[in-house]
């Protein structure tokens, strides 16, 4: 009789240990998915903001690769004007250009932060062209996702 009474808690001692540390195993798998969708997120911003018409460099409406110096001077004032339209887009992120050669200094574009959040940045090294003189500066791109 004791002996049975005494294998029933063993077994559910097994069981319940079992169970928690079956827990705390999904608990970090949820943490790195979680991590990595928002990884993904960030690049796909990064994407879509390197790719924006509103930055695009063209000639002759055949994109470059580059990003025009004059619509990024005007892009400025339309980012703060219609916040509203690109957070649709966009969301809650972090936008600023850092100019590396032939001048190092930075340029924030668009800011919407979120409160008590945490800022994943994704750099992406960019080609500034400037359509007037065809003078190029090389930039990295910051794009930094609020979680």
């Amino acid at each position: 009789m004791f002996e049975t009474i005494a294998i029933l808690i063993i077994f559910f001692f097994l069981v319940t240990f079992g169970f928690i540390f079956y827990a705390k195993i999904e608990k970090v798998n949820q943490k790195a998915e979680l991590a990595e969708k928002t990884v993904e997120n960030a690049v796909r911003i990064a994407q879509e903001v390197y790719h924006l018409p509103e930055l695009q460099y063209t000639e002759y409406n055949d994109p470059k690769g580059a990003i025009d110096q004059l619509k990024l001077q005007k892009a400025e004032n339309i980012f703060e004007q219609r916040k509203e339209y690109y957070f649709n887009s966009l969301g809650y992120v972090n936008i600023s250009i850092e100019y590396i050669y032939p001048n190092h200094y930075t340029r924030i574009l668009y800011d919407f932060p979120k409160n008590d959040s945490e800022l994943i940045p994704t750099p992406l090294p960019i080609l500034i062209r400037d359509p007037i003189s065809g003078n190029n500066t090389f930039a990295i791109l910051h794009v930094g996702v609020y979680i």
